[in-house]
């Protein structure tokens, strides 16, 4: 009865952290592995550091915007980071998110055939919650995407990291195509990633 009680009681703080030492261990090992060209597109563009595996490489990119990728025979995934203006906390919100994920990737993320563009799906309404990265608060969102007028999707997981420092704005889009495999360590790499970024 009393271990009962206690996981009832203690649960949702046990498994928060396994689920950090998890991340830590999978952040440390991807540190040894890091991709110079990412890292140097990161560290010059944005003046952040994100342990991104050899694995990856800059599909996309200019002063203000990247798209970095890992592609293989069954699975791709993405990651979009730029940085803008911080002027209000109301952009914290699911809401402005999601427009301002579906007007870059309608642009950045194109489909597989001529007019398709990347969407957020909206039959599954995406859920947010707040996070602490690099030190600084992330409002974070997970949701679904889809290829309009095609039939790709998969789950993405955005962040607006604020930089308090610069009062800037870091938006990191993470998206996985797997229509074959479970997506769910996929989704947990990516977050590691994502918690390993230094300002």
């Amino acid at each position: 009865k009393w271990l009962e009680a206690a996981i009832m009681t203690f649960g949702a703080t046990i498994r928060e952290k396994f689920v950090n030492a998890d991340r830590q261990r999978m952040i440390q090992g991807y540190r040894k592995l890091t991709s110079v060209a990412v890292e140097t597109e990161l560290r010059e563009n944005f003046e952040i550091n994100m342990p991104v595996t050899k694995e990856f490489f800059v599909a996309t990119s200019d002063q203000n915007y990247s798209w970095i990728r890992r592609e293989t025979e069954h699975v791709s995934v993405g990651i979009q980071v730029f940085r803008m203006p911080y002027a209000t906390d109301s952009i914290f919100s699911t809401r402005k998110v999601i427009s301002l994920r579906d007007s870059v990737s309608r642009i950045r993320i194109p489909g597989p055939s001529a007019g398709t563009f990347m969407v957020t799906e909206t039959n599954y309404p995406p859920v947010a919650s707040a996070e602490t990265i690099a030190g600084n608060y992330a409002f974070k969102v997970n949701g679904l995407w889809k290829t309009r007028g095609d039939f790709m999707g998969g789950p993405f997981t955005t962040y607006l990291i604020h930089d308090s420092a610069k009062s800037d704005l870091i938006f990191i889009d993470t998206f996985i195509y797997s229509p074959k495999f479970d997506k769910a360590e996929y989704v947990r790499q990516l977050d590691a990633i994502i918690h390993g970024l230094e300002l």
